[in-house]
């Protein structure tokens, strides 16, 4: 039973999927009232520019804005909980929203040391806060071996501090393959960060110790080491084993509930799982969702994961999923001056530096039917 055209629509969640929800249900006639619940103290904002350009003092945190079309934003309100049978969404003072139809977009929440002296960047508040640390630190310890932790050092070296960066062993190649990891390290140890590999490791008293023993101690400490979906108490929800919430090809959890972006694995109609936690893939999600509240049978797009980085001057830029056991071929362009266009077998592409966003989605999506799945 679809979604009555003035029925109240509550969006749990301030990120892309739900903004592309509130965009989408006005889009496609809806118009009743669209209310969006947002934990965090700020109204729904771009979350890549945080470590890109944000904490770099690039950008104001003005400029990140979402468009969320006229929905009513609720910030500093936290669902705990949703009653499916009496159709509300209690928040964490206790009240109480009720709803017609639901969109579930929690994203996904940092995982953060026990330390609590140790800082995680994940939003606008915790930029602000970092900051001003990163610019007076001397001294600046990073853990973490994905995008973020290089973004984080490629700012601590911007600022000048001496900086450390402990990895797990062929993480980062084990995710975007040996070429492109390599690529990245090799940078990483041109602007001067040390590379310190673990295969594990504590937070403790401020400072980080690894597998070996090592005690490594900084001004500043920063944790990047993962996320999990954000999940609440919600009776009765299927969930797969990340927290996320198992939907149908259109994103329906069960009659006037729908989850879209990282908090959603998509059920095929083979039976198979799919996630894909990707800017555009929430972006599609959300949309997909609201169709679905609607009572629109259109699944959800076949969309190829996107992602990508900017750190020690070098931009890169994956479309697509790389088969990590296959190397990729050079079509343009060469990796030793930073700017190249590469393919996989299979369809996956990736671009060193400054080739255009909308030839590296083309050529990705002419070779690959199901991209990233």
């Amino acid at each position: 039973m679809g979604l009555r055209r003035n029925g109240r629509v509550v969006i749990v969640g301030g990120g892309p999927a739900a903004a592309a929800a509130a965009v989408a249900l006005r889009g496609h006639g809806h118009e009743g009232t669209i209310e969006m619940l947002c934990a965090e103290s700020t109204a729904p904002y771009s979350r890549p520019p945080l470590s890109k350009t944000l904490l770099r003092g690039e950008v104001d945190a003005s400029d990140l804005a979402l468009d969320v079309a006229d929905a009513e934003v609720h910030t500093s309100a936290r669902a705990v909980r949703v009653d499916f049978d009496a159709r509300s969404v209690e928040l964490a003072h206790g009240e109480r929203r009720p709803y017609d139809g639901l969109v579930i977009a929690t994203g996904t929440a940092a995982r953060r040391p026990s330390d609590p002296t140790i800082e995680v960047l994940q939003t606008i508040e915790d930029a602000v806060r970092i900051a001003p640390r990163l610019r007076a630190a001397r001294s600046v310890l990073v853990v973490g071996s994905g995008f973020l932790a290089h973004e984080l050092a490629s700012a601590a070296r911007t600022q000048g501090a001496e900086t450390s960066l402990v990895v797990r062993p062929r993480a980062l190649a084990r995710r975007i393959g040996p070429m492109l990891a390599e690529l990245i390290e090799a940078r990483a140890a041109q602007a001067g960060v040390r590379l310190v590999e673990s295969a594990g490791g504590d937070f403790r008293d401020g400072g980080f110790t690894t597998a070996a023993g090592e005690r490594l101690d900084a001004d500043l400490v920063l944790a990047a080491i993962g996320s999990k979906a954000r999940s609440f108490d919600t009776t009765g929800a299927p969930a797969s084993r990340s927290e996320a919430y198992v939907v149908d090809q259109h994103c329906r959890l069960r009659d006037g509930v729908v989850v879209a972006g990282d908090a959603a694995v998509v059920r095929t109609p083979d039976g198979r799982l799919r996630s894909d936690r990707s800017w555009m893939s929430a972006l599609a999600q959300g949309a997909a969702a609201a169709r679905g509240l609607l009572d629109d049978d259109a699944p959800v797009p076949a969309t190829v994961s996107y992602a990508w980085t900017e750190a020690y001057g070098l931009e890169v830029k994956i479309s697509g999923t790389p088969p990590i056991g296959e190397s990729p071929v050079v079509l343009d362009g060469d990796l030793s001056d930073g700017r190249a266009l590469l393919q996989w077998p299979g369809g996956a592409a990736a671009a060193g530096y400054r080739i255009p966003t909308p030839r590296l989605r083309a050529l990705a999506s002419a070779t690959s039917a199901t991209p990233g799945s």
